[in-house]
């Protein structure tokens, strides 16, 4: 730790700490999908800890950072529990097919939220105390890192079986809510952990726009709380922030975070036509018939999902459609 601490020290002195903050916070939040969210956290706290801030800017800090590290988790699998969870219930559908599903599902908002949170807390936790001193090191051995990893696969593990048993309620619950829903309900992930709403609620049949209003609304409200995060509680430990001080600084955070994504995705809807939910009418399952196009044609309903066809595509089933009757009649 101590050839790091000096190399933090002299930026520090060099470039001052507000810009330390912002660096800590980004780079954090931006390595989660390669480091994982543990090993994320932990390079926060360290950093943090050798800068001579204030100990409650610090702290408030550490709670902006473990916002940014829960907004980078989603953006690969490797980042958390809650994107492994994700990526396990899509597997095998079309659309999850790529590498980079979870970075086309959720980048577009995930990153610039990491960067406004380095902003932030440039802003508003990078005031320096002369008479502060860098916190004493925590040592953290590689044993501690490996048990850490170890009890994340095996909540991973258990969050996809439990996701599993839980189809048949999916099916009959989640499959109807509009997306707007989806997201502000996952504000339950403030008070409970995230990825485990993920495994509840996430399933193949929904649509991707569903899925992403779902996803992001339990990446952008889990750091409000101690609670919604697993992660929380290690920055929470090491740096000794209480569950009253993180309340006042994640859940205005989580607000603003979840009000840039919806209104972001709401425009983004008025843009290409909002996707309305429909009720097949035979076992309550959800079909996604994509807003009317120019020439008022409506999506395909035969798989649950959103499948838009082309004109190109219409005109094509009919053809066959017409050759079938023909070959009959003959």
């Amino acid at each position: 730790h101590a050839p790091m601490r000096r190399a933090i020290a002299r930026l520090c002195s060099r470039f001052g700490a507000r810009p330390a903050v912002a660096a800590a916070v980004a780079v954090s939040g931006l390595a989660t999908p390669f480091t994982t969210g543990g090993v994320a956290v932990l390079l926060l706290v360290e950093v943090l800890s050798a800068l001579p801030l204030e100990d409650l800017r610090r702290k408030e800090a550490a709670v902006l950072g473990c916002c940014a590290v829960g907004l980078g988790s989603g953006l690969s699998s490797v980042g958390g529990p809650a994107s492994a969870v994700l990526m396990s219930k899509v597997a095998g559908t079309p659309y999850a097919a790529s590498g980079s599903f979870l970075l086309s599902l959720a980048g577009p908002w995930v990153i610039p939220g990491i960067f406004g949170l380095a902003g932030g807390a440039a802003v508003l936790c990078g005031e320096t105390d002369p008479k502060a001193a860098p916190l004493p090191e925590d040592p953290f051995s590689l044993w501690n890192l490996l048990v850490l990893t170890g009890r994340m696969f095996v909540l991973t593990a258990g969050l996809v079986l439990l996701g599993a048993a839980f189809a048949p309620l999916i099916e009959r619950v989640f499959l109807v809510l509009r997306p707007a829903i989806l997201f502000w309900a996952n504000g339950a992930a403030a008070f409970m952990d995230n990825s485990a709403l993920v495994a509840v609620e996430i399933t193949p049949a929904m649509s991707k726009d569903q899925i992403r209003h779902a996803f992001l609304g339990v990446l952008t409200s889990g750091g409000a709380f101690l609670a919604g995060d697993p992660l929380n509680l290690v920055a929470a430990h090491k740096l000794g922030i209480s569950a009253r001080l993180w309340a006042l600084v994640g859940v205005p955070v989580s607000i603003a975070l979840m009000l840039f994504c919806y209104l972001t995705l709401v425009g983004g809807d008025i843009g290409r036509g909002r996707s309305q939910p429909l009720l097949d009418g035979s076992g309550g399952h959800n079909r996604y018939l994509a807003g009317a196009d120019p020439h008022g044609h409506l999506g395909q309903p035969g798989r649950r999902g959103v499948h838009q066809l082309s004109d190109a595509d219409e005109r094509a089933r009919l053809r066959a459609r017409r050759a079938g009757h023909l070959r009959d009649e003959r």
